[in-house]
């Protein structure tokens, strides 16, 4: 395996400077089909993992949202508005893309927003619905997302 050397992050800034721009390029529906494989893919490289084992060890709905906070360790706020809304606040960006200083760009918000939508649908079988509310990568004080569960 080829180590992460000053000339392999040199490149990957370049490589992902080039996407970058392209994703700036392009409309919004083939950017969505870029991102939501690219949010599925960092799902299931950890995110998902995390989410089952909230899952599998909750005893209720309610003790599942209240474990994915503890399993990620983060600060992560979870507010269940109703029976079919629940709305997650990220006090910072946590892309690992962002953090590395590899990728910034308001667009990777909406791979965030694929990321959970996946992780939700994998552990509970049923299709959700998230929105995007405010991002920091957008100029807000935090990441917030609106989950809706479809019947």
């Amino acid at each position: 395996m080829t180590e992460l050397n000053d000339d392999c992050i040199n490149f990957f800034k370049h490589w992902f400077s080039g996407l970058k721009k392209g994703l700036k390029e392009i409309d919004k529906d083939a950017r969505d089909k870029i991102l939501k494989e690219c949010g599925i893919a960092c799902s299931h490289s950890f995110t998902a993992n995390k989410f089952k084992e909230a899952y599998e060890e909750s005893t209720d709905f309610n003790s599942f949202l209240d474990l994915i906070s503890v399993k990620f360790n983060r600060g992560i706020i979870i507010e269940k508005i109703n029976d079919t809304k629940i709305r997650f606040i990220y006090p910072k960006c946590y892309c690992d893309l962002v953090l590395l200083n590899l990728l910034k760009g308001p667009y990777l918000c909406d791979c965030s927003k694929f990321n959970l939508k996946e992780n939700l649908e994998f552990v509970l079988g049923k299709s959700v619905d998230v929105q995007l509310e405010t991002s920091i990568l957008r100029g807000g004080n935090n990441c917030s997302l609106l989950v809706k569960f479809n019947k």
